[in-house]
């Protein structure tokens, strides 16, 4: 289920819904020191405002839901949800991605074809797909015109040159560009 599932079209300051797990909604609070980092950079509250206005259009855009082969050897499904039939008429992705070890879901947001918010659950299993989730990880990727704005990992915002965004980010923006290949 997503955000927009759920019946949510906005983002507020205090919190973000995000993708779901296993069927329930994910709630990922923004406390003080995250509001107060958004209001010194606008570029966050811009990209906010934008994904906001995605989720609110949503309704009035074309969904189209497939099994996407060649992301995971495990299987992906994504909804996109587009103003036509071209790549750069995507405007957001939803996808439950499936691998041996993990699971992840992702939220992907596009503005003019350039990708603006990624956000990830990464879910890794205790033995196998079979197995329960023995780990869990939210993620979330800000880029402004092809460059990364932020990094959060967790609760904690992450230099974006710091080795662990680095991975992060590359894997965000690879799980995107595939995902929107697929379209």
């Amino acid at each position: 289920m997503s955000v927009d599932q759920a019946g949510s079209g906005a983002l507020s300051r205090r919190s973000l819904l995000v993708g779901a797990a296993s069927g329930g909604l994910v709630l990922a609070g923004f406390g003080g020191d995250h509001i107060a980092a958004a209001a010194t950079d606008p570029r966050i509250t811009a990209i906010r405002n934008e994904v906001a206005a995605i989720n609110a259009r949503q309704g009035r855009l074309k969904k189209t839901t497939r099994n996407v082969e060649g992301v995971s050897l495990e299987g992906a499904e994504a909804t996109y949800w587009s103003s036509g039939s071209s790549n750069s008429s995507v405007q957001k992705i939803s996808a439950r991605v499936y691998g041996e070890t993990f699971r992840d879901v992702f939220d992907i947001y596009y503005k003019s074809a350039r990708l603006i918010f990624v956000y990830n659950l990464h879910e890794r299993y205790e033995a196998d797909l079979t197995g329960p989730v023995a780990s869990a990880e939210q993620r979330r990727l800000y880029q402004n015109l092809g460059t990364i704005v932020r990094v959060q990992i967790g609760s904690k915002i992450v230099d974006p040159n710091a080795a662990a965004a680095r991975e992060v980010s590359r894997y965000m923006q690879s799980a995107a560009g595939d995902l929107l290949a697929a379209f």
